[in-house]
């Protein structure tokens, strides 16, 4: 789940736009719309993935700042595997 993708499921689901722009509604109004999603439908499906996709790739770069601080380099090998040396 792409950051784009939730943000329509938020404008859909909240009928406001994102706080972009001169169309955009207020910061304090869409917050106030997620937390009123995320109490009514706190099983909704697709925020759960976009939960899931912040978490991988918050690992992800947790991993990568680790290896990069022990001295290892990432590399792609030849049949496009990755690994550090």
């Amino acid at each position: 789940m792409t950051q784009e993708q939730w943000i329509e499921h938020i404008e859909t689901v909240s009928g406001l736009t994102r706080p972009e722009g001169e169309n955009g509604c207020q910061p304090a109004d869409w917050h106030s719309a997620y937390d009123l999603h995320k109490y009514t439908d706190p099983g909704c499906t697709i925020c759960k993935e976009r939960r899931a996709t912040k978490r991988a790739v918050k690992a992800a770069k947790n991993k990568r700042m680790m290896y990069s601080d022990l001295g290892l380099i990432r590399v792609k090998g030849a049949l496009g595997g990755i690994y550090y040396e």
